[in-house]
């Protein structure tokens, strides 16, 4: 019975083993001034010099600091990990971002992997916020990226057949390159995730979880 339980429970946990894998002052000076003597004759009287108005030199208004050009225009990406595809994954990530310091970004994930007898479908994917640290225009420079994921996964082989769920979040750092429209976006950092499946027959229920490192790397397209 103990090697039935086993051999039920392998699917179970291959499957969530694969679940696994941003002022200038002005100066003045004074002249001495001679008192005459009492006896000596009294200088004429002079008059002063008419002063004349010269009119005023308009300078206009002080010039304000220019931001660079485009700083903060909304932008859209598209990006994808070509990586991925040569292992039966699909992953498309839109980002849309209102200013240079943030995008919004949700991603949308597809597995269909085959080891073996094992056949694996898993559709999933993550929402997250990327702030850029630096950078002259949206979705360009050093960031951070945190984010929640989900994923839902379904295997099955000639015994029996399992259903996976997955919930964590990740964080990851890097650079991102903007130079519109390609995009190449490089970083990495780690992912906390909890995940558990349950097959069909009697077996008992498997979980895991724990702290792994990802990868970030994708190329796209900006608008």
């Amino acid at each position: 019975m103990h090697v039935f339980v086993q051999k039920r429970t392998f699917l179970v946990s291959t499957c969530l083993g694969w679940l696994a894998m941003s002022s200038p002052a002005y100066a003045q000076q004074a002249g001495n001034t001679e008192v005459p003597p009492s006896d000596a004759p009294a200088a004429p009287a002079t008059v002063p010099p008419t002063p004349v108005n010269a009119p005023a030199e308009d300078y206009g208004a002080p010039a304000e600091h220019a931001e660079p050009a485009g700083k903060d225009q909304m932008a859209f990406g598209v990006f994808l990990n070509p990586l991925y595809a040569l292992f039966g994954r699909y992953e498309l990530n839109l980002a849309f971002s209102p200013t240079h310091l943030v995008s919004l970004n949700v991603t949308g994930a597809y597995y269909d992997i085959k080891s073996g007898t094992i056949e694996m479908k898993i559709v999933g994917g993550d929402v997250g916020a990327q702030f850029f640290l630096s950078g002259e225009k949206p979705m360009h420079g050093a960031y951070v990226y945190p984010r929640v994921l989900y994923y839902s996964a379904d295997a099955s082989n000639s015994i029996e057949s399992a259903k996976v769920t997955l919930f964590g979040s990740a964080m990851t750092a890097g650079y991102q390159w903007n130079w519109q429209p390609f995009s190449l976006r490089l970083g990495g950092g780690i992912v906390y995730y909890k995940a558990s499946g349950q097959s069909n027959t009697s077996a008992p229920t498997v979980t895991l979880k724990g702290v792994f490192p990802m990868l970030d790397a994708n190329i796209g397209f900006v608008f």
